[in-house]
């Protein structure tokens, strides 16, 4: 991060660069690393301050200016301010030897908001066998702030998202951990680039592919039953939006069981925190298991997410991903199924992960379906100016590995995919050994159509491995 910082002050004002980040332990440590730098040797750490922040600090600050208070003036209505905060920490006082209070007042000191710890929480650790009481602890306190009509971070970012308007004077807005911001944060985070005028491709895309890839896996069920959904049963583990809460805001799951339903489908689902929520929705329009396999008796298909995403315990990662898929292979063979029988089939980001597994083995086959070369290329697509090649953790390493796979591969591009360019898909194709086939689509965009044409491609493509 020093070094991006650093990169950018060869061409503009330390005053227009902003830096965001999710801790105040990370601020507090860049804040050290650049006032070493020549260009701010004489900026006191208060100034920095402004520009170099967390999120949640830095739309507060914009709600502040927005309502017209003054500074300090946030203890009024801010709910996680420390004053509030204490307030309301004080009528807790059963719960100071509870490691919920350890684990709030950790939280508390990295000026996370109730939500956002919430969302965070390790009940393996903090509460492993209560977790209802994190959930009481909750309630009261969303209870606590609506009696003193406090506002909490979140609320001040749907503020903004209703009225806000960024200032013109910011050239270069940097965000730390990118990948870990809520939903609301990455809206007000391209709300913020689109006042500036700016266009915000790579979290557009993310919104976009995020809404899009919430029903994209119903047309390939509905494919793979030729249309004939009807009456089948679909089992689904994890409804919630984030691990080991009932929280299902926005849960992709949602949609999902709101697109099944339309199709006749029977649903029966598992979700030890969320079902009492999604009942309170949907009643007995769906079934509801008392265990994970317990939802699997009359299923014709289960639909299960991975680590850190739609109720799935973990957090996302380029090897923890890799790990998930190694894992239902190696489940695949504990039940009988030979290597020599499994057909791999990866979309996107899940086409790094199939070709990652793939090397050096005998599966049957492997579809990819808008694959890119490295997320370093993608990277450096959407931000040519950054230096991606040093920023960028994980990495998958696509264009490299695909050369290790010998066995047939079909790979499927639309040539108007808007967030892998096609030239990626036919590098890799390019790339790959023989035998090898093709479905380049002249009009699809990333999610490409389950038509008739794609549909009979993939058989003939199955057939020939028989």
């Amino acid at each position: 991060m020093k070094n991006s910082y650093t990169e950018f002050l060869q061409g503009y004002s330390w005053e227009r660069i902003v830096v965001l980040s999710h801790t105040n332990t990370a601020v507090k440590e860049l804040i050290k690393a650049v006032n070493n730098l020549p260009e701010l040797k004489n900026v006191p750490d208060t100034k920095l301050e402004d520009q170099i922040c967390t999120i949640h600090s830095y739309f507060r600050a914009e709600y502040v200016r927005l309502q017209k208070y003054e500074k300090k003036e946030h203890e009024k209505f801010c709910a996680d301010s420390a004053n509030t905060s204490m307030k309301f920490w004080q009528k807790r006082k059963p719960w100071e030897k509870h490691p919920l209070y350890e684990f709030s007042s950790h939280a508390h000191g990295k000026e996370l908001s109730f939500d956002a710890y919430w969302a965070v929480c390790d009940p393996q650790r903090y509460d492993p066998y209560n977790l209802h009481t994190l959930k009481e602890l909750k309630t009261k306190y969303n209870k606590f702030r609506e009696d003193n009509k406090k506002l909490s971070f979140e609320d001040m970012i749907d503020n903004f998202l209703l009225r806000g308007e960024t200032p013109t004077d910011i050239d270069i807005l940097i965000v730390d951990e990118a990948q870990d911001c809520s939903k609301p944060q990455i809206k007000a985070l391209q709300k913020a680039g689109k006042d500036a005028q700016y266009d915000f491709k790579i979290l557009d895309a993310v919104i976009e592919v995020n809404d899009h890839q919430k029903v994209k896996l119903i047309p390939k069920i509905d494919a793979y039953f030729d249309g004939n959904l009807k009456g089948k049963t679909i089992a689904m583990w994890g409804l919630a939006f984030k691990p080991e809460t009932d929280d299902i805001r926005e849960a992709p799951a949602l949609y999902m069981i709101d697109k099944l339903l339309e199709l006749g489908v029977e649903i029966v689902a598992f979700d030890p925190e969320a079902m009492d929520n999604v009942k309170s929705i949907y009643g007995d329009k769906i079934s509801y298991g008392e265990n994970l396999y317990d939802v699997l008796e009359e299923a014709n298909f289960l639909i299960i997410a991975w680590r850190g995403f739609n109720g799935n315990s973990g957090k996302p990662s380029e090897q923890g991903l890799y790990d998930d898929a190694k894992s239902a292979v190696s489940w695949l063979k504990s039940i009988g199924i030979k290597e020599e029988k499994i057909i791999l089939y990866g979309e996107s980001l899940g086409a790094a992960v199939a070709i990652e597994i793939a090397q050096n083995k005998k599966f049957a086959g492997i579809v990819l379906e808008s694959p890119f070369t490295s997320m370093v290329e993608i990277g450096k697509k959407y931000y040519p100016i950054f230096p991606v090649s040093f920023l960028l953790k994980d990495r998958y390493e696509s264009i490299n590995k695909i050369k290790k796979i010998y066995f047939p591969v079909l790979v499927m591009h639309g040539k108007k995919d808007s967030i892998v360019p096609f030239e990626m898909g036919k590098k890799i194709y390019t790339s790959a050994n023989s035998p090898k086939f093709y479905y380049f689509s002249e009009y699809d965009d990333h999610m490409i159509d389950y038509n008739k044409l794609l549909i009979e491609k993939l058989k003939s493509f199955i057939e020939s491995l028989n």
